[in-house]
């Protein structure tokens, strides 16, 4: 290996992918393992993942010794495994292509990458086949990381655990001759994905997995475009893993006394419930971190309104599933972003793809714990007869200097096919045209109603003005109507609830988020001075949530779903169709 990526550590500086060997290379003959190319890595996650590299790298010599992995990952039971799987150079060091290349595939690999990877945590003395003792050995590992996560502890002995090595390496062992291959790892839990869920330990449900009889795997989603997930050697690592369990021990204790049969009281809308989190050892920090849990009965309800399995949430929410998944090769971590908006909030993407943490500002918590109870009375009317992106808990966690309040919520875009053009719909339209470099499309970016048939446009249109009178009368403003749309194409996974374009060329996703922002004496200015400086007092975002309302609703009804006044529908293919009311 040259450039960057020798051993020496010559020419380590900025990585230049065009001066890096991205070939598939054969690192170890017996295992069958190989480097592919970086899972379609782009110059930027590149630099990222070697930024990762250089911070975990304690002495600067451009390698990571065994113990500079572990104390960075946090857990030894499973550190050292991971670090073997990622030394596939077998020289006790890990250099940059070696980290690089790991992480490229536990975060974008295919499957068949993924099993190779995992078939190297299995190998513990690296001799290309897996014992029966070795795949015991990992599982107790695995299971001891998992234990410390849980309130009592193990909930397997290693009885249990021996039962299971023997059983999962009986299927595994095809010709039965005493070790496992690469290829019979591969093949084997390729074809038997009720293994690939024996094997991950945590035995909760698997909500977006394909059926244990499919015959298939899951497919991965989407990580956020340009997004690598939070992992070891990244800067919000431990706080990453403490806001997870933050968010695990809330929702367990909000779920210890559940008191669906009693009207909520006044208090409930003001509980709290704070507590410090348990130093687990699975991150190196000495910081103590401070979690509270805000309105905690009353957001269970709201979730139990929207069908939101707790058990699927706590899962998505928790960190158990990082350690649990590394045995399949998923790096299971939060994904985190920045808003490319002006709020510069930090996005936290749970694996699954079904939910995201969002960090608000201290107007927006007060703008929702103003309007919880009516939120929460709006919700329990309307239930999933809304367009309102649902606020699914809301936490502060405090790391010793700063304090960061962030409400957890459905993710609008939650599934595996790919979004091809996305928009952000205001209703306004001053400076709401997207220039060519950017990716998310605005009001002005729209050419034509979307080819919506009328009933699913009558039905839209019906949510969204319930769902905007309820925020005007809540005197809420410059929220957005977020719509994803997916082109049709062979491997794109349909579902029964789709919005679907007429010709069902194309899939869409819709919600209206970003709707904690209230007309206060800040927006006035704002609208006072923009006004006079624009002279288009009309196409400005802020304005009273009254006119905000009704421009809100008029551009959704006319320009995205082609709805005249005499209530017809406007289709770009000019054919026009006569809907009643």
């Amino acid at each position: 290996m040259g450039g960057c990526c020798s051993k020496n550590g010559k020419g380590a500086g900025v990585i230049d992918p065009a001066n890096m060997d991205l070939q598939p290379q054969a690192v170890n003959e017996m295992s069958g393992s190989v480097m592919p190319p970086f899972a379609g890595l782009n110059p930027k996650e590149l630099t990222e993942l070697e930024k990762r590299f250089k911070l975990l790298d304690a002495n600067g010599d451009h390698e990571l010794t065994e113990d500079e992995f572990c104390k960075a990952f946090g857990s030894p039971h499973l550190g050292k495994a991971l670090f073997q799987a990622f030394d596939v150079s077998k020289n006790g060091r890990i250099d940059l292509r070696e980290f690089i290349g790991g992480l490229s595939i536990l975060s974008k690999g295919s499957i068949t990458d993924r099993l190779h990877f995992a078939f190297r945590l299995f190998d513990v003395d690296s001799d290309g086949k897996v014992t029966l003792e070795e795949l015991k050995r990992t599982l107790h590992s695995v299971d001891t990381a998992i234990s410390i996560l849980k309130d009592g502890g193990r909930d397997k002995t290693d009885k249990d655990l021996d039962k299971l090595a023997s059983e999962i390496f009986a299927a595994l062992d095809a010709d039965g001759d005493g070790f496992v291959t690469v290829k019979e790892f591969v093949d084997g839990l390729t074809t038997r994905p009720d293994l690939m869920k024996t094997l991950r330990l945590d035995h909760s449900n698997d909500f977006n997995s394909a059926s244990p009889d499919s015959g298939s795997l899951p497919a991965k989603p989407p990580r956020p475009t340009g997004n690598l997930a939070v992992s070891w050697g990244h800067p919000q690592w431990a706080f990453v893993i403490q806001m997870m369990l933050g968010m695990k021990i809330a929702n367990e204790k909000a779920n210890e006394k559940p008191k669906n049969a009693v009207e909520l009281e006044p208090a409930a809308f003001k509980a709290q419930t704070a507590f410090e989190i348990p130093d687990t050892q699975l991150v190196s920090t000495t910081t103590k971190y401070k979690f509270v849990d805000f309105a905690p009965e009353v957001f269970r309800r709201m979730r139990k309104a929207w069908n939101i399995n707790e058990a699927h949430f706590r899962e998505a929410v928790g960190p158990a599933q990082i350690f649990a998944k590394l045995l399949l090769g998923d790096l299971a971590s939060l994904t985190s972003c920045i808003s490319a908006g002006k709020s510069g909030s930090l996005f936290f993407y749970t694996p699954d793809n079904c939910f995201l943490a969002k960090t608000i500002p201290r107007r927006e918590f007060n703008s929702l714990m103003t309007i919880l109870p009516k939120l929460y009375h709006y919700t329990m009317d309307t239930k999933e007869n809304s367009l309102l992106m649902h606020i699914l808990a809301l936490h502060s966690i405090h790391d010793g200097s700063r304090e960061y309040t962030f409400v957890v919520l459905s993710n609008v875009l939650n599934t595996v096919n790919q979004i091809d053009t996305l928009y952000d719909l205001k209703g306004s339209t001053l400076g709401r045209q997207a220039g060519p470099s950017e990716k998310v499309q605005k009001d002005l970016n729209i050419k034509e109603p979307f080819p919506i048939d009328p009933p699913t446009a009558t039905r839209l249109y019906q949510m969204i003005k319930h769902d905007s009178k309820f925020l005007e009368k809540n005197n809420l403003m410059d929220y957005s109507l977020l719509l994803g749309v997916h082109k049709v194409r062979p491997g794109t996974v349909r579902k029964p609830n789709d919005i679907k374009s007429s010709d069902g060329s194309a899939i869409y996703y819709i919600g209206i988020i970003d709707y904690l922002t209230d007309y206060n004496v800040a927006k006035w200015f704002e609208t006072t001075y923009k006004a006079m400086t624009t002279a288009d007092r009309a196409g400005i975002s802020a304005v009273p949530s009254s006119e905000y309302g009704e421009r809100f609703r008029n551009f959704m009804k006319r320009k995205v779903l082609g709805i005249t006044e005499k209530g017809t529908i406007v289709m770009p293919s000019d054919v026009q169709v006569r809907i009643v009311y």
